[in-house]
């Protein structure tokens, strides 16, 4: 199982739906949610998360963003920190605080990836460093494919195959809690291409 450190704007292009990038976001998340993954962040970015969700820490979008993080708490974890990390980013000569406590996050967990769209900010990183979008080229290298599968009814902009299957209950409402109950997508989960 891969363990994968996420940068905040991966998470926010989820919570967000901030095209083009949400996704890529949504398959991250859901690799989380389905267990093909372990997802991280660090403490303070939870909270700059919460902070982003509340529009500015709106009292009244926060019963709402509680509720959708703690969604994502299911299969998000939060990785430790303490003292000593805290002064190990401080002496990281790393300009961007925030940036250094993620690496350094990243660092004590041996992650295979740091995902982030600021590949520029972990320049530094001693850890592989993508986007989302890389992270599914790569699953597509190792012969894995992630789609979207239909379950009748059209998505908008999107052809749906002639043999698509009938509607049947949404198969990642778990993850995308956003998505109305009547949406028509699902997760097919991954499959080995052989003729690629």
């Amino acid at each position: 199982m891969r363990r994968l450190m996420l940068d905040t704007n991966i998470v926010i292009d989820y919570l967000a739906r901030r095209e083009p990038f949400y996704a890529d976001a949504r398959l991250v998340m859901l690799l989380g949610a389905l267990g093909e993954a372990e997802l991280w962040v660090s403490p303070s970015q939870f909270n700059d998360i919460f902070y982003i969700a509340t529009e500015g820490g709106q009292k009244s979008a926060s019963v709402a963003a509680q509720e959708r993080l703690r969604r994502l708490r299911s299969f998000l974890h939060i990785c430790p920190m303490g003292e000593a990390d805290i002064d190990a980013a401080l002496d990281s000569g790393w300009a961007d605080l925030e940036d250094a406590t993620v690496h350094r996050c990243a660092c004590s967990l041996c992650v295979d990836y740091l995902l982030t769209r600021d590949a520029t900010g972990f320049a530094d990183s001693s850890v592989p460093v993508a986007s989302a979008a890389e992270l599914r080229e790569a699953l597509r290298g190792e012969g894995l494919a992630y789609e979207e599968i239909y379950f009748g009814g059209k998505p908008s902009g999107t052809a749906v195959p002639p043999d698509a299957a009938e509607p049947v209950e949404e198969m990642s409402a778990a993850v995308d809690a956003s998505t109305p109950p009547a949406t028509t997508e699902g997760f097919a989960g991954r499959s080995s291409s052989s003729s690629s």
